[in-house]
């Protein structure tokens, strides 16, 4: 081994809120020397394949890198997530190129002792590591160094150092994920089942309280607001599992609750997908729509204040601890005529009806209904989705994730169509504010305005007329006897309701 430096060296890694690069394989570090420039680079997992690039701090979004090969990986993976500190190690390492018999580089060998840089963990004892990084073509002889130091009883070799990292301050790896993963039973009390999967959703909403208060970035406050609307569909799809009296007040307070939290994440998306609008007017145009992007900023931002102070209200405090101990407490005088029946039974019998009337709604509409028709039923669409997520783990995952996905090719169009919707009405409703400040806001920005709306208008057809194709990919024979396997029993009767 011929050595190649070290020293001191202090490091943090980052991922997304959602571990969304550990998840493809991929860890992020900061490294930061005590005389050299930081650096921030991009590590393949197991591998010694990585992309690094000086800076002088780690931005908050990949798209905030100069562009090259770290913010497109980054890019590709992280997404609109931003990037966030998971822990900060302090120590030193020093590393060695392994050479084999003809003199060529296979590996590299990293000599290091890391512990927790934050005082909280200033009692722990450092932790000394051998790790390997083989090159790539040279896996076998990689193999046969990390043999020889196995044989030396040097314990800690081939470690990851996240996962290292994670452990030495008790974290652990996708300790966060906002899709649904409770295991149901099928013979468990519906009740029981009901409550373990909405107890879950009040943990997604807790998770998420500190990045919307801080605004992190977009997504917290849209995992929120699935959760609340997951919340709300259980309560008024699953029927008969809990006394109605008892959930007036949490489905006044979720309703409340998807209300305030409405406008902000509207203007998210708008500004989201704000560049992309801007690409479908001609390149001298695209400048003339930054007064709409600076009305919708201060917008977003009065909006965000509401959402934040609708979290630090009272009125949220009493609804979340109010319904977290009516979940964990509850009661028989709770519960409704079907709370004692099977999982299973309870779960067939509610799909199967939301799915028919999916098919009775998109069976009725034409080419001259109106585009109230279609949203009502998106809102069906996404009704039976919920359910069909609540209860996926009753079912055989295969069969059940081609239902959902005819089910998602439908809700693609629908949702693309009321998205647009929205924004033809938001953009009428912009330009008009935008127009009523007079000679504050140039000509050329209405104009703007108009040329965007006329092109989203011609999206908007061309959605619409593929309505009728997507609908008939979902309403297939071989699709419905899918569907019918799946969900449709003739077992015995629930006190169910339309």
């Amino acid at each position: 081994m011929v050595s190649e430096g070290g020293g001191a060296l202090r490091l943090t890694f980052y991922d997304s809120f959602d571990w969304r690069l550990h998840r493809a394989g991929l860890s992020l570090r900061l490294e930061q020397p005590s005389r050299r420039p930081a650096k921030l680079c991009c590590a393949r997992q197991g591998t010694g394949e990585e992309d690094c690039q000086d800076v002088a701090a780690v931005p908050r979004f990949a798209d905030d890198l100069p562009a090259g090969r770290l913010r497109t990986r980054l890019q590709q993976v992280g997404g609109i997530r931003a990037l966030l500190p998971l822990v900060t190690l302090r120590g030193w390492r020093y590393r060695y190129a392994v050479r084999n018999e003809d003199g060529k580089m296979v590996a590299r060998c990293y000599l290091e002792q890391w512990r927790p840089a934050s005082r909280r963990y200033a009692g722990s004892a450092p932790v000394g590591l051998v790790r390997l990084e083989p090159l790539r073509g040279y896996e076998v002889d990689t193999a046969a160094v990390a043999e020889l130091l196995r044989g030396e009883e040097l314990e800690r070799t081939g470690i990851d150092l996240l996962q290292t990292a994670l452990e030495l301050v008790g974290r652990v790896a996708d300790d966060y994920s906002s899709k649904l993963d409770v295991k149901l039973q099928p013979e468990e009390d519906a009740v029981v089942a009901v409550r373990r999967l909405l107890r879950s959703q009040v943990d997604v909403m807790r998770a998420n309280e500190a990045g919307i208060r801080h605004d992190l970035d977009s997504e917290f406050l849209h995992d929120f607001r699935v959760a609340v609307r997951r919340t709300r569909s259980a309560l008024s799809q699953i029927k008969g599992i809990f006394a109605e009296p008892a959930l007036a007040p949490f489905r006044d307070g979720f309703a409340w609750l998807g209300a305030v939290t409405g406008p902000k994440r509207d203007l998210d998306v708008h500004l989201l997908q704000f560049p992309e609008q801007q690409r479908l007017l001609a390149p001298g145009q695209s400048a003339d729509l930054l007064p709409l992007r600076l009305l919708l900023e201060q917008q977003q931002a009065a909006a965000g204040a509401e959402v934040v102070a609708a979290l630090k209200s009272a009125r949220y405090r009493r609804l979340m601890r109010y319904w977290q101990t009516f979940l964990d407490q509850g009661g028989t005088e709770f519960d409704g005529a079907n709370a004692r029946q099977p999982a299973a039974g309870v779960a067939n019998s509610r799909i199967w009806r939301v799915y028919r009337r999916v098919r009775r709604e998109g069976r009725a509409i034409s080419a001259d209904s109106p585009p109230a028709d279609l949203h009502e039923l998106r809102k069906s669409c996404k009704k039976l989705r919920y359910l069909m997520e609540f209860f996926q783990s009753l079912y055989p995952r295969n069969k059940m994730r081609r239902a959902i996905s005819h089910l998602k090719d439908l809700q693609e169009n629908l949702g693309q169509y009321q998205d647009q919707t929205v924004q033809l009405a938001n953009l009428r409703r912009h330009s008009e504010e935008l127009a009523a400040r007079g000679g504050e806001i140039p000509v050329p920005t209405l104009l703007a305005i108009g040329a965007l709306m006329d092109r989203i208008a011609g999206a908007h057809q061309q959605t619409r007329a593929g309505f009728a194709r997507r609908f008939a990919a979902f309403y297939t024979p071989a699709n419905h006897r899918l569907f019918r396997e799946l969900f449709h029993t003739r077992g015995p009767s629930m006190a169910d309701q339309p």
